[in-house]
Formats: structure tokens, sequence, C-alpha cells
């Protein structure tokens, strides 16, 4: 065989294997092997993927927002089991959607944030656990884990408001008690 060995052949077919397998379909991906998302996402995407990818600084999406909320809500205390699982759900789907949305060549930091916020209210009102359908409690802290200004500025506000009318259309006295439960909580800040 021309001084081709089998042995030889068996190596190249498991090198173009794993090629195939491993190496390939993460450097497929905008930002290479470091956007891919694992079964359980943590925070540092945001700077190993999307900063990496597209460098916006620390007021880009990537590390002035997204990482920012993702540590926020990974370290709130007292989530139910429900809420969790929302949180993590959440967590997953904005990652995913994200690395969607990064381009394969050049840079737009504001387009990349528009296409960020865009996909929030699909993530949080997912099918599987809604946020509409979180107790109240629940909704409470993660309300308080947001900063105002992300809730009043023009984002939050879509984000917000299509939101509320979600939840007051499909489970109405959930949405009062959460409505009640965030009065409450800020009563208590002050």
């Amino acid at each position: 065989m021309n001084g081709i060995t089998l042995t030889g052949i068996a190596q190249v077919a498991v090198f173009a294997l794993f090629l195939a397998g491993f190496v390939l379909p993460g450097a497929a991906l905008a930002g290479g092997p470091s956007c891919a998302i694992s079964s359980a996402p943590g925070c540092g995407f945001y700077a190993t993927c999307v900063e990496r990818t597209c460098p916006c600084g620390n007021d880009g999406y990537a590390l002035g927002y997204g990482r920012k909320y993702c540590r926020r809500i990974s370290g709130l205390d007292g989530l139910s089991p429900t809420g969790r699982r929302w949180r993590d759900g959440v967590v997953a789907c904005l990652q995913h959607r994200l690395r969607e949305a990064l381009p394969k060549t050049g840079c737009d930091c504001r387009a990349i944030a528009r296409k960020a916020y865009a996909s929030h209210y699909g993530c949080y009102a997912r099918a599987s656990v809604s946020i509409c359908d979180l107790p109240p409690r629940d909704i409470a802290l993660i309300e308080a884990s947001i900063d105002d200004s992300d809730k009043t500025n023009a984002a939050g506000l879509r984000v917000l408001l299509r939101l509320s009318a979600r939840c007051l259309a499909t489970n109405p006295a959930n949405t009062r008690a959460a409505a009640r439960a965030i009065r409450l909580a800020r009563r208590g800040e002050r």
C-alpha cells in the first residue's frame, strides 16, 4: 500500500473523528471552543466567550449587564426549588441566544446588546417554567436583584411591560400576590 499501514490509516481515522466530533463544532461557533455552553452554565461565559469574541468593555452588554446579573441571580439565596429551576433555565437560555447572536466576523457592540435584550422576554416567560408561575417571594427576590436604572431604561421597560401583560393574562392571582410581595420587600428595605 505504498508505505501506508493499517495502523497509520486507523490513527488518521481516529484523529479525523476527534476533529469532527470535538474541535470543529466548537470552532464553528462564533468565539470558538470557549463559547460552548455546558449543561450547567456559569457566568464565566460572558468574559470567555462574548467579550473575547466582541470586546465591548465593562459598559458593554456582556460584562456590564449579562455577567453582572448572571452573578446576582446565581447568588440569590432563598429561591424555591421552582425558582432555582427557572433561574438555571434562564441563564442557559440567555447564554444560548447570546451565543447565536455573536457575529462570525466583525463586531458591533450595540447590535449584540439589542439582540441580547430582545431574547430576555422569551427566556423569562419560557413555557416550561415561566416567571409568571414562580412563587411571589421568588419574584420579589428576583425583582430586588435588578438595579432600578435597568428596570426603567427603554429595554428594561419593554421587557417588564410584556412580562406584566403576560403574567396578568396567564396568572392574575399570582401576579397580584407578587406585586404585594415586591411592595412589602421594598418597605422592609427602607
